[in-house]
């Protein structure tokens, strides 16, 4: 499955370069206070996980349908400016 085709995350308008996955800072992402919304931040580190669960299992891609149980979410400061997710998992 193509992560940067489910319709909410293209609605976000993720991408991905040679970084990674990035949320742009563009006008319909903002809030009230003409920051990065949380909800366009969550997506980004929800959909870098996604692509980080196909990249290390690419045999269950399209076998299995990974759901998000649980996540913690703590913002340190406003979002003025794009942003990328890199998503990592320890050898342990």
């Amino acid at each position: 499955m193509d992560i940067l085709k489910i319709p909410f995350v293209e609605k976000v308008g993720i991408e991905q370069d040679e970084k990674g996955l990035k949320l742009i800072f563009r006008s319909d992402n903002l809030n009230h206070i003409a920051t990065v919304h949380a909800s366009a931040q969550f997506t980004l580190a929800e959909t870098a996980s996604g692509e980080a669960l196909q990249r290390l299992f690419p045999d269950l891609v399209g076998k299995v349908i990974p759901v998000l149980r649980d996540s913690q979410i703590k913002f340190k400061k406003p979002t003025t400016d794009t942003i990328y997710a890199i998503a990592t998992v320890s050898d342990e």
